[in-house]
Formats: C-alpha cells, sequence, structure tokens
C-alpha cells in the first residue's frame, strides 16, 4: 500500500482499542508491540485493537502491511484513565435514545477535560480520549451479542475521528466522474433507494460510494470525502474498500426533503452558505456528543465547506415513479 493512502490521517498514529483493565496495569514503553493485534483502516485513518472488530474486517490491514512501516505505529502512551467509580460520577452532558445495534436504545455521555465515556443501559460502556488517539472498553458485557461492538464502531468511532477533524455525514453518496455527490436527509427520505438506483442506471456512470454514513475532511482547505467506512445496511461485499474507497472530492451536497414540493415537480433550490452550514451541521452524526470546542471546529470545518461546494435543497414528492425526474435534476 503506498504511503499516499494514510493522508487523510497526515501520519497520525491509529486510533488504539483497548480493554480498560490495561489501562490500570503498568507497561514498558519500549517494549515490544503485540503480535496479535488486529489494524484497519476507515476514514484514512488506522485502528489498532486488541480484539477482532466483525463490522470493520471488510477493513482490515494484513499483517505484513501492518509490519512494513506503510501503516503508522500506534501511540503507546496513552492519557491517564481516572479510575472506574470516577468515570461514573462524572458529569452527564447527553442523555437520550439513540439508534444502536438495530434497537432504540438509552445513551448516556459523560464527559471530563480528556475523555467522553458512552453507556448504555445493558452496561456496555467506553471512554473516548478527547485526543482522538484511545478508545478504552470499560465493560464486555454478555447480555447482548454485538452491543458493544456497535457502541465502538458507532458513536465511540464516529466521536474519535470527529476529535481528529474528521466529521461523518448522516449521508448517501455516489461517485460521478470522479467526485462525490452527496445526498443528505433525515431516515425515510430515500437516501439509500436514490444512490441504489442511481448506482444500477445504465446512461449514469455512478458508483455508490456510502449509503448512510461519509467520513469527511477539510484539512488543508481542501474537502474531501473519506468513503472507507462500514456501512452497515449494505453487505461485506457491497463496502467501498481499496482503490474504490480513496478520498475524493466533493462536487455537490444536496439536501433531500419531501417538504411542501409543487405536484408533480422536482424543486431545486440553491442555499445560502449560512442555510447550506447548519443544514451540514444538522446532519452530522453523534454531533449532539461533540464537546464546545469540538462544536466550534465542526461549525467551523462545516462553513468552510459551504464557501467552497455549492448546496441546494431538493424537494419531491414521495413517489418511486418520479425516480427520473428525481435522476434528472441530480445528475443531469
Amino acid at each position: 500500500m503506498a504511503a499516499n493512502a494514510w493522508s487523510a490521517g497526515e501520519g497520525s498514529p491509529p486510533i488504539v482499542l483497548r480493554r480498560a483493565a490495561d489501562a490500570f496495569t503498568s507497561a514498558d514503553p519500549s517494549a515490544p508491540e503485540p503480535l496479535d493485534d488486529n489494524y484497519y483502516r476507515v476514514a484514512g485513518q488506522a485502528i489498532c485493537s486488541d480484539v477482532r472488530i466483525p463490522s470493520l474486517e471488510p477493513f482490515s490491514i494484513p499483517p505484513e502491511e501492518a509490519s512494513s512501516g506503510c501503516c503508522p505505529r500506534p501511540d503507546r502512551h496513552a492519557p491517564a484513565l481516572p479510575a472506574l467509580h470516577e468515570l461514573a460520577s462524572l458529569p452527564v452532558r447527553f442523555h437520550d435514545e439513540v439508534w444502536l445495534a438495530h434497537a432504540h436504545r438509552r445513551l448516556i455521555a459523560r464527559e471530563s477535560d480528556d475523555w467522553t465515556v458512552l453507556s448504555t443501559a445493558s452496561c456496555a460502556s467506553v471512554a473516548i480520549a478527547r485526543s482522538g488517539g484511545w478508545i478504552w472498553r470499560l465493560d464486555d458485557p454478555v447480555s447482548e451479542d454485538g452491543l458493544l461492538d456497535a457502541l465502538v464502531v458507532g458513536p465511540a468511532l464516529i466521536l474519535a475521528l470527529a476529535a481528529r477533524g474528521i466529521f461523518c455525514f448522516h449521508a448517501s453518496a455516489v461517485s460521478v466522474g470522479g467526485q462525490v455527490r452527496v445526498f443528505l436527509g433525515h431516515s425515510g427520505v430515500g437516501k439509500s433507494t436514490l444512490v441504489a438506483d442511481l448506482s444500477a442506471c445504465r446512461g449514469h456512470p455512478c458508483t455508490r460510494l456510502a449509503d448512510d454514513i461519509l467520513p469527511w475532511s477539510c484539512r488543508g482547505g481542501t474537502a474531501r470525502a473519506l468513503p472507507d467506512y462500514p456501512q452497515l445496511k449494505l453487505a461485506v461485499a457491497a463496502q467501498q474498500v481499496g482503490p474504490a474507497a480513496q478520498p475524493q472530492r466533493f462536487d455537490q451536497i444536496v439536501v433531500l426533503t419531501h417538504e411542501s414540493p409543487v405536484r408533480d415537480q422536482v424543486e431545486r433550490t440553491m442555499m445560502s452558505v449560512t442555510e447550506g452550514t447548519l443544514a451540514l451541521v444538522r446532519h452530522t452524526v453523534a454531533a449532539k456528543l461533540f464537546w464546545p470546542t469540538l462544536l466550534d471546529r465542526h461549525f467551523d470545518a462545516c462553513a468552510m465547506l459551504c464557501e467552497r461546494i455549492p448546496v441546494a435543497a431538493v424537494a419531491f414528492e414521495r413517489d418511486l415513479s418520479r425516480l427520473d425526474d428525481l435522476r434528472r435534476a441530480l445528475i443531469d
């Protein structure tokens, strides 16, 4: 793998995932790294985990590549993790139901100056360093299979990426001529249906990049989509990995809605920078978990993106027979 495959991370060390018990034992930083670590590449970042993460298996890095020097090495100096009873008593920043592991679940976010702790009613808990470099698993519940995996790959990883300047849209996306066209919208608006139609339609050279979540960064003034992220609605064979998942420049961003369309027509309206920025903020995954300084950085990144990339609102009827009209409005 060429070194530029890691350009989105600008040489950042991997995000390290470990069980919390290891945080309270002394370790020699000069000791050899474990040979049984599992490496993954997600959103241009390496992830180094002491356990296999099933939903990240399509994004695994072969051991020979992980040890070749092309993959950045882990930072073995973890920030000090407070005692478990101290973590449980941290102030609550967020307490609400979220969609996690195929069900609505209560998620609680507690935070300190250095950590955000996410926990569920089923006792699955993780702590995310505000540097974005470490995720500690505080519990290994056995009652609900897949919940800890969903917590790690969902809000925990998304928060760690955001801390590194990589945010995630709740969006679908296609690649058109090597550039990315993004479709934002609330659940049920038709994002997945639309990209499935576009990628299957002859005469429209579109490649599906994302079905539900699209990471992106705006480093150095250049906005790029980072589609190598698990799309939980897609089969393993449909995940974007390898050359197809390399960073790509944005072409357009479209906010899809069914609100007040003119009957039998597709309405397309260009949004101002302010309108577009607020739309991007609203359609960012896990933004309610961001701490104040991260909220500011996220808002600035969304504003910068809207200054460079056109953002349009497209209103259409919820009618599959109108897909041809919608396709022409979005691609032609």
